[in-house]
This record gives structure tokens, sequence and C-alpha cells, in this order.
């Protein structure tokens, strides 16, 4: 079932009836554990149900099997669980291998009516919805984005097949294969009459009706037609929790707020029209609460702003040199990895009056007077004569007192480098490959929780940030090597870039900024084994080759564990610019179904396990057959 987002507030009232106790804990929230979006919701929710004294647990999991794996182990007593950023596209009841009957409350459950004891509630932008959580299923319920009310067709399909009696189709089936059979002999032994028959039946006037069968297979073909559209994130689930807060009148509360913006932030380059929908919604909701802005900064100033911001990278937190040969939107405009890129931007400070010696200085050092003129500058220079009409944007920004401020842009770049970095971690003894990925998966659940704590504490933040900037470098030096060396391979319906090794340059020395170290990657021995990191090298690339080639289309990108003999691939939409705005809007992205299609259909060993469903893991020595099946197979 699913619940209207006007209603989220009654799902909020049924788990906290439900869940408050003294003894045991009756409410679980499984969280995935590698989404910024994702941690920001469930940071605004543990406040809620604390201060409302509910006991519950928090299960970070990185994938569907860890979610199936901790569902087994969940107490009896377990009433009410929540899933953040995951659960949307799996059918949950038949994944979870669960007996509805074992819940049914019998002292609550009425004759037209089944109460039960376990409700699981699901917050998640993937899409599509999985049409037996949405419309079949009273143990599950999701929080609708608004949209579920525009699948009038598919829920009228979903039904319909749902109800369809099999001894009925049977016997139906029989009697149309009799009726072939018949008409067959027919037309062999009457000639004539057959010519008189064919005649007749071709006439408008005499059109049958569609037979059941064939509305079956109508019915079939939309369903498939929907599941086979293509994935995305439609929405952002900290938006959806703070809609659910504003409900139960817990809005007047910075903290929520910020974790809303940070959280629906995270999404912003991926999904642009999607943040462009919910910018306008939190600008109000600042604009609200930001009472006393204008007044002068104290020790325990906490208040968040709306002002200028550029798509430059980091900027208040090394050079302005850095930030503009760092950023993903200069370099894409001007092809920083060329040398005429790198020569153009020289030409680029000139002409806006800046020396290189100053743009390379460090941003708190930088000659006040400068800082101010920038805007101007930017819009003379830049966008006036370069046509970087999107460079100057709105920021979000929150202050923490005396020690300063920091953006909602910042932020996520830190949280996102604090979830993908290994933090100490030792090469593993281990040749088992079950053991290797146990092993990486408990770290990225370790670095959930440092990701955790970075949110509400501006030194670990500053760390995060750090970790940001050498990731950038290598995430750079990395694609530019890839374009140089000629990597990157345009097939016949997809864009291929293999790493053969996952090491990639980690001795890399910051460039123009001595403050950075390479200390700062102590686990990055496996850089782009992680994800995020790979669709970061993804976005890279995609927003360079949106800039130089208009023919759309997608990339693939695999990274090879050595230790696993594995590679991890995924498969990521290509992106149109917009012109106008110098946005990209993303694609949907139809690499879920090419890669489940591969799967089942050839021997080729996938473990298809993220919430990404575009997100695999393939033997080293089934890439090749892989990549051809998806290549025939048509579904890119």
């Amino acid at each position: 079932m699913y619940i209207l987002p006007s209603n989220y507030n009654q799902a909020y009232n049924h788990i906290v009836t439900t869940s408050l106790t003294h003894s045991t804990c009756k409410l679980v929230i499984f969280v995935s554990c590698l989404d910024v979006d994702a941690l920001c919701a469930l940071r605004i929710l543990a406040a809620v149900f604390k201060k409302k004294l509910i006991n519950f647990q928090i299960v970070p999991i990185v994938g569907y099997a860890d979610l199936a794996t901790h569902y087994t182990r969940l107490d009896a007593d377990v009433n009410n669980i929540i899933l953040v950023g995951c659960g949307a596209m799996v059918d949950l009841e038949s994944f979870l291998d669960i007996d509805v009957g074992q819940f049914v409350d019998a002292t609550r459950s009425l004759e037209a009516e089944t109460v039960l004891k376990r409700k699981i509630f699901v917050i998640d932008g993937h899409r599509p919805w999985n049409l037996d959580n949405v419309f079949g299923s009273a143990m599950v319920t999701c929080f609708d984005d608004g949209l579920i009310g525009d699948l009038a067709l598919e829920k009228d399909a979903y039904n319909f097949l749902v109800n369809i009696d099999d001894d009925e189709l049977n016997q139906e089936e029989e009697e149309e294969e009799e009726e072939e059979e018949e008409e067959e002999i027919f037309e062999i032994d009457e000639t004539d009459i057959s010519r008189k028959r064919k005649s007749s039946s071709s006439s408008p006037q005499t059109k049958q009706p569609k037979t059941r069968k064939r509305v079956i297979k109508d019915n079939e073909t939309t369903i498939e037609n929907y599941y086979g559209q293509g994935t995305t994130v439609v929405t952002s689930v900290t938006s959806q929790v703070y809609s659910l807060v504003s409900l139960i009148g817990e809005t007047n509360n910075l903290d929520n707020l910020w974790l809303a913006i940070i959280g629906s932030t995270s999404l912003e380059h991926q999904y642009p029209e999607l943040w462009a929908r919910l910018a306008d919604l939190f600008r109000k909701e600042v604009r609200r609460l930001n009472h006393g802005a204008d007044e002068e900064r104290t020790a325990d100033d906490s208040r968040l702003t709306v002002e200028k911001d550029y798509n430059l990278f980091l900027l208040r937190h090394w050079s302005l040199y850095n930030a503009f040969y760092y950023s993903n939107y200069i370099n894409s405009k001007i092809l920083l990895y060329t040398e005429q890129g790198k020569s153009k931007l020289n030409k680029i400070f000139a002409k806006m009056g800046i020396s290189l010696s100053v743009a390379q200085q460090l941003w708190i050092y930088m000659d006040i007077g400068i800082k101010k003129k920038l805007h101007n500058i930017f819009t003379k220079v830049l966008v006036n004569q370069y046509g970087f009409d999107s460079l100057a944007t709105e920021g979000y920004f929150r202050s923490f007192g005396y020690n300063g401020s920091v953006s909602a842009r910042d932020c996520v770049e830190a949280i996102s480098s604090l979830l993908e970095h290994e933090e100490n971690s030792a090469p593993s003894e281990s040749d088992d490959i079950d053991a290797l990925t146990a092993e990486k998966e408990k770290l990225w659940v370790a670095n959930f929780w440092r990701s955790w704590d970075a949110l509400t504490d501006l030194a670990k933040i500053r760390q995060g940030i750090q970790l940001a900037l050498f990731s950038q470098q290598l995430i750079f030096q990395v694609g530019h090597s890839i374009i140089e060396k000629k990597q990157l391979k345009n097939l016949k319906i997809f864009r291929l870039v293999v790493l053969s090794s996952s090491d990639y340059h980690l001795s890399l020395t910051a460039k123009n900024d001595a403050s950075i170290h390479t200390n700062t990657a102590a686990g990055g021995r496996k850089f782009f084994l992680n994800p995020l990191n790979l669709m970061k090298l993804g976005n890279w690339l995609l927003d360079t080759i949106s800039e130089v080639d208009d023919t759309l289309l997608p990339l693939v990108l695999a990274a090879l564990d050595l230790e696993t003999d594995t590679y991890l691939v995924i498969g990521m939409a290509p992106k149109v610019p917009k012109r106008g705005d110098g946005g990209s809007a993303a694609l949907l992205n139809t690499f879920s179904v090419a890669f489940q299609h591969v799967a089942n259909t050839t021997g080729v060993k996938v473990r298809i396990d993220s919430f990404e469903s575009s997100v695999i893991e393939v033997r080293k020595d089934d890439l090749a057959p892989f990549l051809e099946k998806l290549t025939l197979s048509g579904l890119v």
C-alpha cells in the first residue's frame, strides 16, 4: 500500500503508538550506508524519535543481501521497520521471504480487515516502484512522492493480472487452440466457403473483441514497459522526511532544515532538475526560520543563509586557482585536460585582472578587496565573454559561531568523502572472496558512523573537506589520463572505460597547494572500488563528453579489484547539456534492466547487490563476454 504526502503524519503516529515501550526495542531502521541523502534523512528521524523517548535500532546496510541477512535476525517483537534510501524497487514480502500470516494480530483483526503486528515503511527516492509493494501488500507502506497517482494504467494492469483465475485461463487457452485447429481443417476441406469466411472476417463490422488471453498479454506488456523504462531518483528522502516533520510540528528547528538541505543538495549534480524543484521550497523555509539574520555573529550563532555561490570546487578551502582547475564545470567548458585548455585558464585569470600568484594563494589569505569584487568580475568576464552562464548560483550556508560558516555543497563533498575513504585500513591477508567482501562492507559501515558524527561536528566536516580535496585531484588526474591514453572506447551502443588497476598513482602530489598532503588518503589503496568514487569519475567523464560530443551514448566503467579478481562495474546514463543554464539533465538509466537481462540469460557470473541497480560485480574472466552480451542485448 502507499500513503500520500499529506498523510505522512498518520504513518508517524502509528509508528510512535506501536513502538513506545520500556522493555524491548520495537522499531528498527535500515538505512543505505553509502548515501548522503539517506544519512541526513535518518539523522532527522532519529532526533524526532529520541524526543518521543522511543527505543530504536539503526542498521546501516550496503545492499539487499545485507538487508535480508539482518532482517532474518530481527526479534519477533519488532513491530515497525523503516527502510531509508532503499526498498522501493524490490518485492519486499517475497525478497525477505515474509509469511504475512505469522504477523496477523488475532486480538485486533476484524472480519472485514486484517490487522498486522508488523509493518514495513519505505522512504526511498529510487524508481520505478515495485508494484507489489505499492498495490499488493498489507504489510508494506510506501511513502508516496505525489506521483503514484500517475500510475493508474499500471495499477489497473497489476490488479487485473493479480486476480486472474488460472484454471479459467488454462481452459480458455485450450478452447482457443481447438478453434484454431478447426479453422485450419475447415479452410483445407471447404475452399469456397473458406474464401467467404476470410472476406467476412476482414470487414470492420465483424471485428471480434479481444480474447481474454490477448487482454492478459496487453496488461503484461504494460507492466513490462513500466519496469523496462529504466531507473532514476525522483525525490530526496530528506525532503520527504522534512515533509513528515512539518506535519507533526517539528519544523521550527534549524538542524532539521539544514540536514534536509544537505541531503537534497547531494542529488544536485546527478539530478539537477530534482534539486531545482526542491531548492525553491528550501529557500522559503530558510527565510521563514531565519529570524535575526542581520544581527552580529555570536559564539552560539547557528543561522542559515542563502547567499551567492559558485560552481567552483570547495572555493573557500584552498586557492582560487585550484577551485577553477578542479571544477567539473570549468573543466568541461574549456577542456582542461588539453594544453589549450590549461593555457585558456591562465588567459581567463589575466582577463579578470587576477595574477596567478594571487590566484594561487589560499582563499583565507587572499585580499579581501578582490573577494568582494569577484561576483562583478565573474559576471563581466566569465558570463558575458565566455558564456559560463551557471557559474554563479545560489548557495545555502550554516554559521558555526566564531568558527565560521560552511556551505551545504561543501558539506556534501565532506560527508561523501568520509563515506568513500577507508580510514587506516591495512591490506587483507585473506584470499577468500566472501571474507574480503564482508571486510569491505564492514569498512563502509564504519565510514557511515564516521559520517554520522561529522554531520554536527565542524571539525570533522573540515577533515572530510581535506579528503574531498585529495579525491577531486585524483579523479582529475585519472580522468585526464583516461583521455590522453585513449582508454575511453566508443562502442556500438555505449562508451567503455576499463581501469586495470585500482591503485592509480596514490602517491599523488597536490598541485599548487602545499597544505594538501597525500596522507589524507590513508585508505586510498582501493579508491575506485567504492561505487561513490567510481561514479564521481563517471560524472567527470560524462560532463566532459557532453560538451564535445552530441552523441548520447551511456557510459560503462569497470575497475579491477586485484584481491578478489573481480571488476566493479557501473552503468551511467548520458547527460544532455543545457546550454542556457549550463546544467545537465540525467536521462533514465536502462543499465539496471540490461544488467539483469544479461545475468539471467547467460552463464556470466554477476553479483547484483547494490541499492543502485546499475552497480554490479563481475568476475575478471567474465568481463569480456559480459560486455559482448550487453552490447548484443540492445537494452542499453
